[in-house]
């Protein structure tokens, strides 16, 4: 189920474009979303739920603050998806993996907007393709699972911020609720 409280559907020049500001936007494909002659679908949205099932890749560009309810890509397809003016918030509705994909490479980009962000707060998992998760001005901070079950890298790439662990949600080298004696051997 979900909420599309306003939709605006225009053609500017050779871009969709598609408003919603305060509704999760559901797409489902069998060949792709964005990935056509006119390029990355340009939106505007509280948050996205995309499945894309055959073939094809899914570009998708938001114009400021973007939640991740749920892609699931299980065509050979790429992910990419780019937030031009805030931040990217991966937060499935269920807390099941909000990222699921298999043999594509997925992208998550934060531009423009100082202190502007990635935020893992539910798992990605891919089964072959690799990750790359840049924010250009804010942090990455990571509250859940990135799991490459196949022969993809992780790439996290904060230029101008931190990467961050979110010790309490995903308790990394604790134990007991202080951390582990085993971090001498992080820190040397």
């Amino acid at each position: 189920m979900f909420n599309l409280l306003c939709l605006t559907w225009s053609w500017k020049g050779s871009h969709q474009n598609i408003i919603a500001t305060e509704a999760t936007l559901v797409l489902k494909s069998s060949d792709g979303i964005g990935s056509g002659e006119f390029g990355a679908l340009d939106i505007q949205v509280a948050g996205i739920d995309i499945t894309n099932t055959d073939s094809g890749d899914i570009f998708i560009s938001e114009k400021d603050i973007l939640r991740i309810e749920n892609i699931s890509q299980s065509s050979d397809g790429n992910i990419h998806i780019t937030s031009l003016e805030g931040n990217l918030v991966v937060n499935s509705i269920d807390d099941s993996p909000a990222i699921k994909s298999t043999t594509g490479q997925i992208n998550l980009i934060s531009k423009g907007v100082e202190n502007s962000g990635i935020s893992i707060q539910d798992a990605i998992h891919t089964t072959g393709g690799g990750l790359s998760i840049i924010t250009e001005l804010g942090d990455i901070v990571l509250s859940d699972d990135i799991l490459v079950t196949g022969t993809g890298n992780i790439e996290l790439d904060a230029k101008l911020g931190k990467v961050i662990n979110d010790t309490d949600s995903v308790n990394w080298l604790m134990k007991d609720g202080s951390f582990s004696d085993a971090i001498d051997w992080a820190l040397k």
